[in-house]
């Protein structure tokens, strides 16, 4: 009885450190950098090898008492300890590009494996599942104040963090990259939405003032989710993240109709959030905090109406219950709505204001609907908000190599009306116009921007114009997905060099410059499979390919299953794995699925 309260508390207290140092991790920088990962990687090797000790000297004592039960170790950490492997092989064999980067790579995914080995044969999975949703839920609060007044500063660099001096159209947390914080704030935003499924149905069983409280708050908490992912303007993430949620509601067994409502109207207020407090960020960050709180409370409010009025409701409910939806028809129903709320968005629009008071004054808008082979006019009407406003309007065509060329220049000084007018015959090739606003001085209102007399909006009014912007450039091929191309071509040319052991860690940031095909500057992959193969070769790129499979393949569908796979497909056109948060996550995913079934995660 001793023996087995020693090894509880054991294991409590290893697990909480972890779960603080996994924390801490996440708000330096996510550990992108190497200077930013040696507390966690010591204090884990340290962690791990206490663990070990521990266990070994119980199984040699069980031994002695010939109690001792067999040891079985999953394919899962066998699968799991070779990729750890095959990043020391090329520091074994001298193959690595950069000795002490593959050092370094190594230590990471030991520390991670640990983490995993540690996760895997916790019983407390519960809380490392609550550090999982902390991870998300801290960056986007952090974020919301990168795109404010930025009073967490301080604070954070105390943990020699903070946020990045430029971007402030953004949001990116301590992550300091847009894209990664995304995927993150998504994790911890599924796990939200399951738990206020969970909630509503204690709301049903038991409509007591605790579990309805619990509802708002999920929901708000949720909302809050929602709106860091859109304010990240991370394409990939957003679309995932929103297919996901539309996945969970058609397997969830019951509430299908209430966690749409509660999906709806989430976004609604998400996007009206996004699009107030991106203005906010640039012309008065002090009031970003006043726009936050105020939806929260909007968010918080609605949700005890829907309680109220919907989940609560006998008759409504018997009468929906009455009506057999399937999930091919509310999937079609949730995604019409979606749609014409989007196609209503983008029809309305509002001048864009830019202003000088903020280190971000300059705003830039992509234009597409050139004329080909004949004169096209562009008309801007502009207005001085402030008195003696100084500006400029740079406008470039851009080609279909994405090679860009001055077009016209406009000054504050060119005219008094505020109306500038210009017309220009295209290149052949002319894909695009770039239009860039630079206020100097004071701030400035674009109220109208017309090419060939059609408006063209710069700013929208109940959609996040950035994200709006981000996919209108992708669905007319964007300079992103181009560079990931040429980044994946490159990645070959380097595996070639070392196809079975790779060449060790950041192997692409020291060697594309040799082989790259395309004047570029980019550290990563932005691909994470890729990224491993090109560091480990096929050992490594197998191993981590087969771990993800049987992850998959062996585990039924749970809110974990659905993130893990929305994590992975993620990584495939990002640089995730870059980021030690990110392996953390990764390791953290597949040790509280393991024995899932045993723990109720």
């Amino acid at each position: 009885m001793k023996e087995n309260i020693v090894k509880k508390n054991f294991k409590l207290t290893t697990d909480i450190f972890i779960c603080i140092l996994i924390i801490l991790q996440s708000l330096k920088k996510g550990g992108f950098y190497t200077s930013d990962i040696y507390f966690f990687v010591n204090s884990i090797t340290v962690i791990g090898f206490v663990y070990g000790l521990f266990h070994l000297t119980e199984y040699f004592i069980n031994k002695v008492k010939k109690t001792n039960k067999k040891i079985n170790i999953s394919s899962t950490i066998y699968i799991f300890a070779i990729l750890v492997i095959s990043y020391f092989l090329p520091i074994l064999f001298n193959t690595c590009a950069d000795l002490p980067s593959s050092q370094f790579e190594f230590l990471r995914y030991l520390s991670i494996f640990i983490v995993f080995v540690i996760i895997k044969n916790s019983n407390n999975k519960n809380i490392y599942l609550f550090s999982l949703i902390s991870i998300g839920t801290i960056q986007a609060f952090i974020g919301i104040d990168g795109l404010g007044s930025r009073i967490l500063q301080p604070i954070l660099k105390n943990f020699n963090s903070g946020y990045l001096s430029k971007d402030l159209t953004r949001l990116s947390g301590t992550i300091q990259y847009a894209n990664t914080a995304a995927i993150l704030i998504s994790i911890s935003g599924l796990l939200f939405f399951d738990k206020l499924n969970n909630y509503i149905n204690k709301v049903k069983e038991t409509s007591n003032k605790t579990n309805k409280f619990k509802v708002c708050i999920t929901f708000t908490l949720f909302t809050i989710m929602n709106l860091a992912i859109i304010l990240t303007s991370s394409r990939m993430a957003l679309v995932m993240y929103v297919i996901a949620t539309i996945i969970y509601i058609n397997k969830s067994k019951a509430n299908k109709i209430s966690m749409s409502i509660f999906v709806i109207l989430s976004y609604v207020i998400s996007f009206l959030a996004s699009n107030n407090i991106l203005d906010l960020a640039l012309k008065n960050p002090s009031k970003v905090y006043f726009v936050f709180i105020t939806y929260c409370i909007l968010a918080y409010i609605i949700s005890s109406y829907i309680i109220k009025y919907i989940v609560l409701n006998i008759n409504l409910v018997s009468k929906i219950n009455k009506i057999k939806i399937n999930k091919l028809k509310l999937s079609i129903l949730v995604g019409l709505i979606v749609v014409i709320y989007i196609l209503v968005g983008l029809n309305m629009y509002k001048p864009l204001i830019v202003a000088n008071n903020t280190k971000e004054n300059t705003v830039s808008r992509q234009i597409y609907g050139i004329k080909k082979d004949t004169e096209n006019s562009i008309k801007i009407n502009v207005k001085e908000n402030e008195v003696d406003t100084r500006y400029s309007i740079v406008i470039y065509t851009e080609d279909s190599n994405f090679k860009q060329e001055l077009l016209a220049r406009f000054e504050y000084y060119s005219n008094i009306s505020g109306n500038f007018n210009f017309v220009f015959t295209p290149k052949k090739n002319v894909k695009r116009l770039n239009v860039s606003v630079i206020c100097y001085k004071g701030n400035l209102s674009i109220n109208e921007f017309k090419l060939n007399d059609k408006i063209k909006p710069l700013e929208y009014s109940i959609l996040p114009s950035d994200i709006v912007f981000r996919f209108k450039d992708f669905l007319n091929g964007s300079t992103s997905l181009r560079d990931r191309l040429h980044y994946i071509k490159d990645s070959y040319k380097i595996w070639t060099t070392s196809p079975i052991i790779g060449r060790g860690g950041e192997a692409f940031r020291y060697l594309y410059k040799d082989v790259q095909t395309l004047n570029y500057t980019s550290t990563e992959a932005h691909n994470s499979i890729i990224q491993i193969f090109v560091e480990s070769g096929i050992i490594g790129g197998i191993a981590v390919c087969l771990l993800i499979i049987l992850v998959i393949k062996n585990n039924e569908y749970s809110i974990l299953k659905l993130s893990f796979i929305m994590f992975i497909l993620h990584s495939l056109t990002d640089l995730n794995f870059s980021y030690l948060i990110c392996l953390i996550v990764f390791s953290m995913l597949i040790g509280l699925m393991e024995n899932s079934k045993k723990e109720n995660i």
